[in-house]
């Protein structure tokens, strides 16, 4: 497990354990307060509940939430990247694109860490849509990352490092396994279309029926006119023969 994870962990722990100490709860106490709090049909256990205090296990990103408006205190309080206690500081939002945001916290490796990691996988995300986002190798030595096509020269694109890949493009991955490759979206006459983007707008905007332009030489979004180009499909869109759901 990688440092910045540790750290993390290590201060959401020693956050929680102040936190309930302020409340003068005990460990028990607070298992039973905020699983009523939190409408849980179980009850957290006083196993689950010693994991968070002592070794800083962090629950999933909803319990997290929970916690963190049962003490009235900010998402960044409560896992330590912040001593700002007001809750008003940093959006409780388990949207991963939010401006604070716990995936970036737990999972985003620093831009000056990238080289601890070489001969290790690193799940890439380019911004600017230069290649899927994708799991590669990093190899410090060639300042190259190993991709299940080729290696990516390191510096010849703008990229952010994690550990883990957002929910989003875990959804891509898997919806990948249905979209279309070139051959049969010449084959169509309409499908259906989303852009790999991080962006919920961006997406929202471009999801819809698409069709051929007159020329075919790209796509046209059938209710609003945007335009995509062929080379951008499995790299910065997919499509598809109905909406995946």
């Amino acid at each position: 497990m990688r440092q910045q994870s540790l750290k993390m962990r290590t201060r959401f722990g020693s956050r929680l354990a102040l936190l309930r100490k302020e409340n003068e709860l005990s460990q028990s106490a607070f298992a039973k307060a905020f699983s009523e709090y939190a409408g849980r049909k179980k009850e957290l256990t006083l196993t689950t509940v010693s994991f968070f205090f002592i070794c800083g296990r962090m629950p999933e990103l909803n319990t997290l939430i929970a916690i963190a408006r049962y003490f009235d205190v900010s998402l960044d309080f409560l896992i330590g990247a912040s001593n700002n206690r007001d809750i008003a500081s940093t959006p409780l939002s388990s949207d991963p694109d939010s401006p604070v945001s716990l995936y970036e916290a737990i999972f985003r490796i620093p831009d000056k860490d990238i080289r601890k990691y070489n001969g290790l996988p690193v799940f890439v995300v380019f911004p600017n849509l230069e290649y899927q986002n994708q799991w590669a190798i990093l190899d410090s030595d060639s300042s190259s990352l190993i991709t299940k096509n080729g290696s990516i020269k390191m510096g010849t694109f703008i990229g952010e490092y994690y550990t883990f890949p957002k929910p989003a493009d875990v959804y891509y991955s898997f919806n990948n396994l249905h979209s279309y490759n070139e051959r049969n979206i010449m084959k169509a006459d309409k499908f259906w279309v989303e852009i790999k983007s991080n962006s919920d707008e961006l997406r929202k905007e471009y999801a819809g029926w698409w069709k051929h332009n007159e020329n075919k030489t790209g796509i046209v979004n059938m209710a609003n006119g945007l335009t995509l180009p062929y080379e951008g499909l499995g790299i910065s869109y997919n499509a598809y023969m109905t909406p995946f759901q």
